[in-house]
C-alpha cells in the first residue's frame, strides 16, 4: 500500500490542531472536578432554576417557576408566592434578608412566629399605573440605603418610603451598583445611568446590550456583551471608557461566545471570570482570556443551559439550570479565601456562616403537627438567625410533652457523609454516637427546661458549630404552686384539728391518727421526689428503690413523735 505523504502531514496537522483547540481553546477540566445533580423529582418544584443565594446561617435557596426553594443539605422546602408565582430572582441585603423578584411579585423573606420562612409581598409599594409593566422580574440588588427591581419592562427603585418607577419602550436586560454609580442597560437606549433621579444615557454605550455586568476593580465593570463579547467599561476614563476584556490570542477566537447568549457570571479572588451560557455550559477565563475550564454535559453538568451560577460560603459552585440543580465540586472554585457567599454593596462584603449544626424542626409527635420550622430569627426585623432568643423559647403543656426533631446543616460537601450527634439536656446524661440519622423523638418527658443541642461531623472530620433549642414542659395542675399551697394550707389545718381533739379529751386517739395521717402524706411526697432520681442513676433496678422505701419507713415512728412534741410544746404555750 501506498501513503501518500502530503496527507499524512495533513492528518497530524488536523489532529494537532483539534487537540490543541480542545485543550487551550474550549479549556480543560478541573481533574478534581466532581458533580451533584439535583433533579426536579428530588427538591419537588418546576425544572427552571433562575437565580441562587444563601443565608446569613448558609442555607441555600433557589429562584425556582414554583417559587423559592429553601435546603439545609438535608431536606428541600418550597416557600410560595400569592397566586402560585414563580420566583426570578434573589439577592441578600447587608442586614441577612433575602429579597425576591418573581412573577408580577416583589417582596422578601421572613421568619414568622412558628420559624418557617415566609414570603411577604411588598408588590403593592410599585404605584398602581406601573404595575401591568411588571410581568417578570429579571434581576434583584441594592444601593446604599434602597434595593432595585428589575422586571422586563419595569425598573422599581425604593428608597425608604421613595419609590422611583421606569418603564422601558421594549425591555430591560441588566443592572449593575459600581463604584457610586447606578448603571442599567434598556434594548433601545443602550448603557444608562441612574443620576438626579432619572435614567441618562452614557456616552458611547448606546450599542451596548447585555444580560451580565459584573464589578472590577475600582469603579470599572465588565459588560459581557450579546453581540461583542466581555468588554470593560470605565466610567472615569473620558478619553477610552471602553476596551475588550480578554486580549490574549486565544481568547480572540471567541468560540464560546460566538452563537451564545450569556446568562450569568462571577468573578473569582484571583480574578478568574465563571460565566454560564444557554447553549455551551459553564466557562472559566483566566484574566488574559485564556480558558482554564469548560464545564458541561461532558463532564456532568445536568445539562447546557445554565440560568444562574453562585458560590457559596466554603467554595462549591451552583448552577441553577432549566433541568435542575448542579453543585460543582473542585478546588479551582474552592481555594479562593474570601467571605464568598456574603452580600456585596459599595464594595462592603459580610462575613460568611461558620460551619454549623441546623435543628430543622420540632414536631409534635403523636399529632405530626408543627411546634418549631427550622428559622430563629432577631426580633423586630424577624430576620433569620442561628441564635435562638429567649423570647423564641417555647412553653409547653404538661400533656404536650412527646416532640420529633429533625437536622441539617450548612455544609454540602459529601453531603451523604455528614454525621450527627446530639444531646438533650434536662434528660439525656450525655451525647450520642455519631450517626446518620436526621431526626431524634422524645417521648412523656418529664416537667422542666430542656435544651437540645445538636453537633455535625463532616467527611473531613470537622466538628460543626453547636446547634441549641430550648424549651419548657409546664408542670401539671398538680405540681403547680398553687396546688403545692393548698396542700401545706390542707396539712396545717389537720394539725390544728389535732390539737383540737387532744383538747377536748373525748377523741385523743382520733388526734394520734390525723398525725399520723400528716405523716403519711410528707413521707409520699418525699418518696415521690426522691423515687424518681434514685431510679435514674440506679439505672432502674428495683431493690434500690425498696431499700429507700424501707429506709423512710423507718423514721414514721420517729417523726410523729416529734410532730406531736412541737405540737404539745406549742400548746403549752399558748395556754400559759
Amino acid at each position: 500500500m501506498r501513503f501518500d505523504k502530503s496527507k499524512i502531514t495533513s492528518f497530524f496537522s488536523s489532529s494537532f490542531l483539534l487537540f490543541f483547540s480542545s485543550v487551550f481553546l474550549l479549556g480543560a477540566t478541573p481533574a478534581d472536578l466532581a458533580i451533584q445533580n439535583f433533579s426536579p423529582q428530588e427538591y419537588g418544584a418546576k425544572k427552571q432554576n433562575w437565580s441562587i443565594v444563601q443565608d446569613k446561617r448558609g442555607l441555600m435557596y433557589f429562584a425556582n417557576s414554583a417559587g423559592v426553594l429553601e435546603f439545609d443539605s438535608v431536606e428541600w422546602r418550597l416557600i410560595p408566592l400569592p397566586g402560585g408565582s414563580g420566583a426570578n430572582a434573589l439577592a441578600r441585603d447587608p442586614n441577612g434578608r433575602i429579597h425576591v423578584g418573581g412573577e408580577k411579585e416583589i417582596g422578601y423573606l421572613e421568619v414568622d412566629e412558628k420559624g418557617v420562612m415566609q414570603y411577604r409581598s411588598i408588590f403593592a409599594k410599585i404605584p398602581a399605573d406601573y404595575r401591568g409593566f411588571a410581568e417578570r422580574a429579571v434581576q434583584v440588588g441594592f444601593i446604599p440605603g434602597g434595593s432595585v427591581f428589575l422586571f422586563e419592562r419595569l425598573l422599581v427603585i425604593l428608597e425608604g418610603e421613595k419609590v422611583t418607577v421606569f418603564t422601558a419602550e421594549d425591555h430591560f436586560y441588566s443592572f449593575i451598583y459600581a463604584g457610586s454609580g447606578l448603571y442599567i442597560i434598556d434594548d433601545i437606549r443602550g448603557l444608562l445611568q441612574y443620576s438626579g433621579g432619572d435614567l441618562t444615557d452614557v456616552p458611547g454605550g448606546n450599542l451596548l446590550r447585555a444580560y451580565v455586568m459584573l464589578p472590577l476593580s475600582g469603579d470599572k465593570i465588565l459588560i459581557v456583551t450579546t453581540h461583542d463579547g466581555p468588554l470593560v467599561f470605565a466610567p472615569q476614563d473620558k478619553q477610552k471608557p471602553y476596551a475588550p476584556f480578554f486580549t490574549g490570542p486565544v481568547a480572540q477566537e471567541g468560540d464560546f461566545f460566538t452563537g451564545n447568549l450569556i446568562t450569568c457570571g462571577l468573578i473569582l479572588e484571583n480574578g478568574w471570570i465563571v460565566l454560564g451560557s444557554v447553549e455551551k455550559g459553564i466557562a472559566v477565563f483566566d484574566a488574559q482570556g485564556n480558558r482554564v475550564a469548560h464545564i458541561g454535559e461532558a463532564e456532568g453538568l445536568q445539562d447546557m443551559h445554565v440560568y444562574s451560577i453562585y458560590r457559596d460560603a466554603t467554595g462549591n459552585l451552583w448552577a441553577g439550570l432549566e433541568q435542575g440543580i448542579s453543585l460543582l465540586l473542585a478546588s479551582l472554585f474552592i481555594e479562593a479565601k474570601t467571605s464568598l457567599g456574603a452580600a456585596k454593596v459599595g464594595g462592603e462584603t459580610e462575613s460568611a456562616p461558620a460551619f454549623a449544626a441546623l435543628i430543622r424542626g420540632c414536631r409534635k409527635a403523636s399529632e405530626d403537627t408543627l411546634i418549631f420550622g427550622g428559622a430563629n430569627y432577631i426580633p423586630l426585623e424577624r430576620i433569620q438567625s442561628l441564635q435562638q432568643e429567649r423570647e423564641q423559647e417555647p412553653d409547653f403543656e404538661y400533656a404536650y410533652n412527646a416532640f420529633r426533631f429533625t437536622f441539617g446543616s450548612n455544609y454540602y460537601r459529601d453531603i451523604d457523609k455528614i454525621m450527627y450527634s446530639s444531646y438533650l439536656e434536662g434528660l439525656d446524661k450525655g451525647w450520642s454516637e455519631w450517626m446518620n440519622r436526621t431526626s431524634r423523638e422524645y417521648t412523656n418527658l418529664y416537667w422542666g427546661k430542656y435544651t437540645l443541642r445538636v453537633k455535625a461531623r463532616n467527611a473531613a472530620g470537622e466538628i460543626s458549630r453547636e446547634a441549641t433549642y430550648t424549651f419548657r414542659v409546664k408542670p401539671p395542675w398538680y405540681e403547680t404552686f398553687w396546688f403545692l399551697a393548698a396542700q401545706i394550707i390542707f396539712i396545717i389545718m389537720v394539725l390544728a384539728a389535732s390539737r383540737l381533739m387532744a383538747g377536748v379529751g373525748t377523741a385523743p386517739g382520733m388526734s394520734e391518727k390525723l398525725v399520723i395521717f400528716v405523716v403519711v402524706i410528707v413521707f409520699e411526697y418525699v418518696n415521690g421526689f426522691i423515687g424518681p432520681l434514685i431510679g435514674r442513676y440506679s439505672n432502674g433496678i428495683a431493690f434500690f428503690g425498696m431499700l429507700m422505701t424501707g429506709v423512710l419507713s423507718f423514721i414514721i415512728s420517729p417523726a410523729q413523735e416529734f410532730i406531736t412534741k412541737m405540737l404539745n410544746k406549742i400548746t403549752r404555750v399558748k395556754n400559759r
